[in-house]
């Protein structure tokens, strides 16, 4: 995503009004949904965006809600075999920007190695580099992140990421990781999941450090929390999270939500949402509609699912696609027509029947 596409969710994100200019005619206008690539804490809005073309991520903050920006900084140079491939962000309590990059490495004759990376914060163009995996022979997904209690004045940052072996025959592996990292190093790593098809994951928390996944793997998308809150301290005393049982959270009865593909997932308050790409109405896989399942938080168990999947969309004969949450409210997500391409925004209250914005009212048209 372009810097003026950042702004734009912006908006969103933190009810703002930045002025914004559309410079980007992409398909992809919001791919990848897995990843948060925009953050805000208090005035200060943090943005960040991969330029393969020149091998870089950038870097880039506003103090003023987005009205203006500084300078943008170049985290990660790589060169033609080394390329960055995907990027997340997230904010710490004191102010510091974290990214995650995920990267292909190339080493002669015919070696690759999918690689993440975490780069901190410390100044201007001041970076703190923590390598946290390598690996050969594999492809590297789209990595998802959040960083602990704002409020911690240790925080630590949970990754969810998969790696693809396709070039380790005789069969593709995908295998889905949880990180747990602070400053320093890694403190916890988990394989959440192994499977023979590819698979996308995203993570959200809520404050008390509910940890809060989901990804899709064979058109299905699974959820999986924590049941007992634990906190950054308690990780670096040796306490591993209890993680509950997974949930095949798309599958409903009756509901033709299936085939999935790109899950986002979001917890507010006691609420998760989880969205993802699925067949119209109809059933018809060619034709995308965004659907949301909507949970109940209930520490020590899975979300109680009260409600039954909701089109989002609402577009049986238009692509709808990457669909990314943010707040139990809002939900953005791209829509391809014959013509042109466009983005648009759900933005609804629970137990309310009117929308502040129907989805019809496009955001952007491009």
């Amino acid at each position: 995503m372009k810097r003026n596409l950042i702004i734009l969710i912006t908006l969103l994100y933190g009810i703002l009004f930045a002025d914004y200019e559309w410079i980007t005619h992409d398909e992809w206008g919001t791919y990848n949904n897995q990843a948060r690539h925009i953050v805000r804490f208090r005035n200060y809005v943090h943005a960040v965006y991969c330029d393969r073309m020149a091998c870089q991520i950038i870097y880039l903050y506003s103090s003023d809600y987005g009205n203006s920006w500084a300078t943008a900084e170049t985290v990660f140079q790589g060169s033609m075999g080394w390329v960055p491939m995907w990027t997340a962000i997230g904010v710490d309590g004191q102010n510091r920007p974290w990214i995650a990059v995920a990267c292909v490495r190339d080493e002669f004759p015919n070696w690759q190695y999918g690689e993440l990376y975490l780069y901190i914060r410390r100044g201007i163009n001041n970076w703190r580099i923590i390598p946290l995996m390598s690996l050969l022979f594999y492809e590297v997904g789209v990595p998802s992140m959040v960083i602990s209690n704002t409020s911690s004045s240790e925080p630590m940052a949970y990754i969810t990421i998969p790696f693809s072996s396709y070039y380790w025959p005789p069969e593709h592996k995908d295998t889905l990781f949880f990180f747990a990292v602070d400053t320093n190093r890694i403190w916890y790593k988990k394989v959440v999941d192994i499977s023979s098809t590819p698979m996308t994951a995203a993570i959200s928390y809520t404050p008390a450090d509910y940890f809060h996944i989901v990804w899709e793997k064979g058109g299905r998308v699974y959820y999986q929390t924590i049941l007992s809150s634990i906190t950054p301290y308690l990780i670096r005393q040796g306490r591993q999270p209890q993680w509950s049982a997974t949930v095949p959270v798309s599958f409903v009865s009756g509901y033709p939500t299936e085939p999935t593909s790109n899950p986002s997932v979001e917890a507010q308050g006691e609420w998760v949402y989880v969205v993802w790409r699925g067949p119209n109405e109809e059933g018809n896989r060619d034709f995308g509609e965004i659907w949301q399942r909507v949970g109940r938080i209930r520490p020590g168990d899975i979300p109680e699912w009260l409600y039954p999947p909701k089109n989002l969309s609402k577009s049986p004969l238009r692509e709808s696609n990457y669909p990314q949450m943010s707040t139990g409210a809002v939900c953005v997500w791209q829509e391809s027509l014959p013509n042109n391409n466009e983005v648009y925004v759900n933005i609804k209250f629970l137990f309310q029947k009117n929308k502040f914005s129907k989805k019809d009212e496009r955001i952007s048209s491009f």
